[in-house]
């Protein structure tokens, strides 16, 4: 991991203090063999997955002269929508320093679940509660389940948990953003295991992330919107120091199941592979195979 982050024109996963630094950084490897490598560093400030990958698709398009599958990008949209915030309080700050930076020992890892595994997910997730579990929600359920087991059994006592899913939230206000509108457009969906209920079963955790997923919906972000959206975002991040007083352990998800990189063609005949590479972090990629 260490060895591929040389192909990237930055540091991964970062903290970026200075303003005036560029929201985008690209870097070209050319090999002897003749094979090209092009590393790229978005800041989450302004981007995000969509926000990427709608950049890398319109640059595709123009390098292989394809001129009409240019994105027209909204511009727009996320700043009309939500408030402008210049900093947040000292407080907000530091604490989001320690969520996301904080001094820690990671690894990173990567499972590769195949369409047969990821059909044996979804049925095993079924309950009477949530009889269509998505294949981000199986696969994460699972996931977060075995994970906490295994830090019980390292640790030797059982933490509460907390699970982070990563939501685009274009789709979900009232006035529906353009798929393409540009921003950092993703809210946390959180949702939390205590220790002191029974040990429970994947279907009990699909229920968990399907609950801390639906929490996000039109009516929440509502809230955010407007002069005094700001008022329930320091809300959420209350809640957040809340929940990190009580040191759980917590795994975070995000799904690069809609982005389409795999259709990404630069005129090179496509792709070769792709990769998402950041620094030793606690990040295991779980690439679902069709």
């Amino acid at each position: 991991m260490e060895s591929l982050n040389q192909f990237l024109p930055c540091e991964p996963f970062c903290q970026q203090s200075d303003p005036t630094l560029a929201q985008l950084a690209v870097q070209v490897n050319i090999f002897d063999s003749g094979g090209i490598a092009i590393g790229m560093g978005f800041s989450h400030k302004i981007n995000d997955g969509i926000t990427g990958s709608s950049f890398i698709k319109s640059w595709a398009a123009n390098s292989r002269g394809s001129y009409n599958n240019v994105i027209n990008a909204n511009l727009s949209d996320a700043s009309l929508s939500f408030p402008s915030q210049e900093s947040l309080p000292p407080k907000y700050t530091s604490l989001m320093e320690s969520l996301w930076f904080g001094p820690r020992k990671f690894s990173t890892g990567r499972f590769v679940f195949g369409a047969n595994a990821i059909a044996i997910l979804t049925n095993k997730g079924r309950s009477e509660l949530i009889w269509n579990p998505t294949r981000v929600e199986a696969p994460g359920a699972f996931i977060w389940r075995c994970a906490m087991k295994a830090c019980t059994r390292v640790s030797g006592t059982l933490k509460p948990s907390v699970m982070s899913q990563a939501v685009n939230i274009r789709r979900l206000t009232k006035r529906r953003l353009s798929r393409y509108s540009i921003g950092n457009l993703v809210w946390s969906a959180i949702a939390s295991y205590k220790p002191n209920k029974a040990e429970m079963g994947i279907q009990e955790f699909v229920a968990l992330v399907r609950g801390g997923v639906a929490r996000i919906n039109s009516d929440y972000l509502k809230t955010m919107s407007g002069n005094e959206g700001s008022i329930a975002i320091f809300e959420h991040l209350n809640g957040l120091a809340e929940i990190a007083s009580e040191n759980p352990d917590v795994f975070s998800f995000f799904s690069w199941h809609t982005f389409d990189f795999s259709d990404i063609d630069i005129g090179w005949e496509g792709l070769f592979g792709l990769a998402f590479l950041e620094r030793l972090v606690k990040t295991v990629p779980v690439t679902p195979i069709s």
